[in-house]
């Protein structure tokens, strides 16, 4: 290969500047010369590289970068428009032109037609330096043009794949006139829409059509517009017309000289948060509901104690009437009981602290005990009951006090919403691998809207308070809890109203191979004379009644009101037994507990916790202190006439009666 390098020299137009790198294809090498010679006085300041031949040429084109390309245009070894080829294939950016001595305006038109940059005749080489700069600014200017376009291009690419990295936002423009121009890919998943179908849509298809007939698009728009940006937060429509919650913004587009050229609006699916919002308004507006159906369930039987007795304190009060008094106290006093029990039971299952007593049973045992917990409500109603128990043994694990409780739940809801002398109807069978126990009534019924509600807490069928059957409206949210427990489902069906109601619980059958425990009884009382109980509460009433209580039925009784008067009582009279409440003034229950376990002589005495503390904890901590039972205000009296019967039993039988 033959390279020619000639140097220019430097004018005063190009002090400090580089060489125009030239790449000079000609075989002569006056013509060469004298082109050289031109540009240099002209004041070009070049660098030119001569080669003479295809394979020079395309070695050159490929071993380095040139400013400008001159090329003869008849050449002997190939003709000029061969070069201008390779030249465009190699260096397409690179000002290309003819110095031929070829003549004809048919030859330059072709040329120039072909991609030339110029032609120039040799004979006019006065014309060359001009084409040489023109062709030179030109290049520099595409080339910037190049470079901007590029830069553009590229900072649209970040842009985009900015956007198109958003996928929890959908970001639209929009023209002035509220017609999409362009999406991201967010869009799609938030909208349902690819952007070539959002472009030239009219941005209400996002909106309700309650929006649209309220012109809300138009005005979103103009308020974005005059106040720089705009809130939008509203129901919009995705493509496959489900509404969700859109929350974002609608910002103008404005250019260089602050003109309006459209919107961009932001919008993201914010639908869970806003159910939860709302489910909290509702929860909040459903407690305070409850509050005041608490104060109406609290005030009715508060009433009728205070009311019988006042009655009772008449000094002339016939001997029945004393006697129905006492009994509509106690009654109030279950029904008060039984408020408390629901709602500690809510409390529990609210934080995941019910537990079970499971145990291989026979669920028609339990279910004869809850008939008869209930009659008193299907009674007083004059309520008809039919029962269809197959005779069994319907085998299930349980715990037989809270399966208990979940049948007299339904059958008590059964009867509050049952118009007086209506029926109702239970019914008990096996079927495949679960026994099912249904409760049928032909009450008020259920409306469809409620159906999916009615084992939520505190909901009811009917809320007004003049219309309340009485309750809380959270036994079927027990019940619920309680069947999920015992991994059994519970279901409510209703035709509507006035058409009744049917509850269905399922629970899993076990093998007829298991033991079953049977449910005992409360065994008989009988008092001891002699046997000695001590009793220790702050409450002077409370202390004082059950004393009463306990020395008519025959025991030896104490009654103190502090914790360390408890225990000088206790080292005093020894008693046999301790019914000791937790919260007492000073020294608490448990510490009281502790220090008679450690006297001489007290290791044995039966200390029974009478409380009002009745969750776990409570009973975890009694333990821990020494208590050997722990009963919950207002105390069942059977109950704890029968833990002392045992006791009195158990002292018999050891020789240790007290005298």
């Amino acid at each position: 290969m033959k390279m020619h390098v000639t140097q220019g020299n430097f004018f005063a137009e190009d002090q400090g500047m580089s060489a125009i790198v030239i790449l000079h294809l000609e075989d002569s090498f006056l013509d060469a010369e004298l082109i050289r010679s031109r540009l240099a006085k002209d004041g070009l300041h070049v660098q030119i590289h001569r080669v003479d031949g295809r394979a020079e040429f395309l070695d050159a084109l490929q071993g380095r970068r040139h400013d400008l390309i001159l090329a003869d245009y008849s050449l002997p070894s190939f003709d000029g428009l061969s070069a201008l080829e390779i030249a465009r294939d190699h260096a397409p950016h690179t000002p290309f032109l003819f110095v031929s001595g070829v003549m004809g305006e048919e030859v330059a038109i072709e040329s120039l037609k072909q991609g030339a940059t110029d032609y120039v005749l040799k004979h006019r080489i006065d014309r060359l330096t001009p084409a040489v700069r023109r062709a030179l600014t030109e290049a520099r200017e595409r080339n910037e043009r190049r470079k901007a376009e590029a830069t553009l291009r590229e900072r649209e690419r970040m842009h985009r794949l900015t956007l198109d990295s958003v996928r929890d936002y959908a970001i639209l423009t929009m023209d002035t006139a509220g017609r999409i121009t362009g999406s991201n890919a967010g869009a799609e998943r938030v909208l349902g829409y690819r952007e070539d179908e959002l472009k030239g849509q009219p941005g209400s298809i996002l909106y309700t059509p309650e929006d649209i007939r309220d012109g809300v698009p138009r005005r979103e728009l103009d308020r974005a517009g005059a106040r720089g940006t705009g809130d939008d937060e509203r129901w919009h429509v995705r493509k496959d017309g489900v509404r969700f919650w859109g929350s974002g913004l609608v910002m103008p587009l404005l250019d260089e000289s602050g003109q309006l050229r459209g919107f961009t609006k932001i919008v993201r699916d914010m639908t869970e948060r806003k159910r939860a919002e709302e489910a909290l308004r509702e929860a909040d507006r459903r407690k305070d509901e409850f509050l005041a159906m608490l104060a109406h369930e609290l005030r009715n039987p508060l009433s009728a104690i205070h009311n019988a007795a006042q009655l009772a304190r008449k000094p002339d009060l016939p001997a029945d009437r004393r006697e129905w008094t006492q009994e509509v106290i106690a009654n109030q006093v279950r029904h008060l009981t039984h408020l408390v029990d629901d709602l500690l039971d809510v409390s529990r299952i609210t934080r995941g602290k019910i537990r079970l007593r499971l145990q291989p049973l026979d669920l028609v045992a339990v279910l004869g005990r809850a008939i008869e917990a209930a009659r008193p409500s299907i009674e007083a109603r004059r309520h008809e009951l039919d029962v269809a128990i197959d005779p069994g043994p319907l085998l299930v694990e349980g715990d037989p006090v809270r399966l208990e409780q979940v049948i007299v739940n339904l059958l008590t809801n059964a009867a509050k919403y049952t118009e007086p002398g209506g029926r109702i109807a239970l019914s008990a069978r096996q079927e495949e691998k679960q026994q099912v126990v249904r409760i049928r009534d032909d009450g008020i019924g259920i409306v469809p809207d409620m159906l999916p509600r009615v084992f939520d807490l505190f909901e009811q069928v009917d809320h007004s308070l003049d219309r309340s059957q009485g309750g809380l409206g959270i036994g079927l949210t027990i019940a619920r809890r309680l069947v999920e427990l015992h991994k059994g489902t519970i279901e409510a069906a209703s035709l509507g109203p006035g058409l009744g109601s049917e509850f269905t619980v399922r629970l899993p059958a076990t093998s007829p191979s298991a033991e079953v425990a049977p449910i005992r009884a409360t065994p008989p009382i009988e008092a001891r004379e002699g046997f000695r109980v001590l009793v220790v509460d702050d409450n002077l009433d409370s202390a004082g009644a059950l004393a009463g209580l306990l020395e008519l039925s025959g025991f030896d009784v104490r009654s103190v009101h502090e914790g360390r008067e408890a225990i000088s009582a206790a080292r005093l009279h020894r008693p046999r037994a301790v019914l000791l409440d937790i919260g007492l003034p000073g020294m608490d229950g448990y510490q009281v507990a502790e220090h008679i376990r450690g006297e001489e002589g007290l290791e044995d005495t039966t200390i029974i916790a009478i409380t009002g503390y009745g969750e776990e904890q409570a009973f975890h901590r009694s333990r821990e202190a020494g208590f050997d039972h722990h009963l919950v205000k207002p105390v069942d009296y059977d109950t704890l006439l029968g833990l002392l019967f045992e006791e009195a039993r158990e002292s018999s039988r050891n020789g240790t009666d007290q005298v």
